[in-house]
């Protein structure tokens, strides 16, 4: 996001802010004499629906405002070298776990997202194999495969492997290999 869209981001929001507590306090507000549609507003059911849609907004902007302070940025793994830190990019190491997956036999599409915990990262794989094969055995295969070549060719502690098969590939799929024993 750049620096642009975070400001008007925080514009937004402050302006979202200013908004839903001035629409609360006018529908709270009890003063002599008001306009039609502040009579309507202030009216049995128009209060309440004013003051849900102002604490909606009101909700909405606190979010919008602090969207940053509660996001971890930490997009690499930091390993030490022999002369100092070594960080290692998530998408280095999706890039290295799809290379693995793709070349698995009854594979036929590999996707990897990377979450990293206190003992290492923890690999969640989505998988779309061809027909007739075994999945429980291309699950397992998967795994070990992918766990043994990052952290083989990365150092990187991967604590698990998550295997997700989304789909079997039907015959008529575009470029699907075909696998002979």
């Amino acid at each position: 996001m750049s620096i642009l869209d975070r400001f008007l981001l925080v514009l937004f929001s402050l302006l979202g802010i200013a908004a839903s507590v001035a629409f609360g306090a006018l529908a709270w507000a009890n003063y002599g004499s008001a306009s039609s549609w502040e009579n309507v507003i202030r009216s049995y059911p128009g209060y309440i629906y004013v003051t849900v849609a102002a604490a909606v907004l009101l909700l909405l902007s606190l979010r919008f405002l602090f969207y940053r302070a509660f996001r971890s940025t930490v997009d690499y793994v930091e390993l030490q070298g022999a002369y100092g830190l070594v960080r290692i990019s998530h998408d280095t190491l999706e890039q290295l776990s799809d290379k693995t997956g793709k070349s698995i036999r009854g594979v036929h599409d590999f996707a990897t997202r990377i979450r990293q915990v206190s003992d290492g990262v923890i690999l969640y794989t989505k998988v779309r194999a061809l027909p007739d094969v075994e999945l429980q055995a291309l699950s397992e295969q998967v795994q070990t495969s992918v766990k043994d070549y990052v952290e083989r060719i990365a150092g990187v502690r991967v604590a698990a492997v998550s295997v997700n098969i989304v789909q079997v590939a039907g015959q008529s799929v575009k470029g699907a290999k075909a696998w002979v024993d």
